[in-house]
């Protein structure tokens, strides 16, 4: 049970911060030049295929200019 909600929190976060990625019109590239975070690492991200660290969490937000919270709020 545990592991499968951390899998969906992943999964989750990726798809949110893959919405709001596209709600801006940019590439996986784009976002990792303004995040300052490699493109690959991003696209697993957006997969739900990584543990993401507080820093990257934060700068995914910074990037896109929205509140942290924000990238958590699942449907």
């Amino acid at each position: 049970m545990k592991g499968e909600l951390l899998l969906d929190i992943k999964y989750e976060f990726g798809i949110n911060v893959r919405r709001e990625r596209e709600k801006r019109g940019w590439t996986i590239e784009k976002l990792a030049e303004k995040s300052n975070l490699n493109a690959n690492h991003l696209g697993s991200i957006e997969r739900g295929n990584e543990n993401v660290s507080l820093d990257t969490i934060f700068k995914i937000s910074l990037a896109l200019d929205i509140e942290v919270m924000n990238l958590f709020k699942f449907d």
